[in-house]
């Protein structure tokens, strides 16, 4: 039996996912967050990728100081899911 389940159905049930990852990871590391800068992120994920997930409200930009120069950063866990929403096939 094959089923389609829609992109953003499947960013939901890994969201879930991750969000219950991410809960323990947390706890296992007394609470302190695992962010990367932004360059590092565009390395990473790719420029055109994570500047579409912030305009889509995806992705949440965390900056690290009050200037407009300040290093901008980002949560791994919320990177990681959207890349696994967007990579996952699902075939017929």
């Amino acid at each position: 039996m094959d089923y389609i389940i829609a992109t953003d159905e499947v960013e939901k049930i890994l969201s879930r996912a991750f969000e219950i990852g991410f809960q323990r990871g947390i706890e296992a590391t007394d609470g302190r967050l695992r962010l990367i800068s932004q360059r590092k992120a565009y390395a990473a994920f790719g420029t055109s990728r994570v500047i579409g997930w912030v305009e889509a409200g995806k992705l949440k930009r965390k900056p690290g100081g009050n200037g407009k120069n300040s290093t901008v950063y980002y949560e791994v866990a919320e990177l990681m899911k959207l890349e696994a929403a967007n990579t996952i096939v699902i075939r017929k």
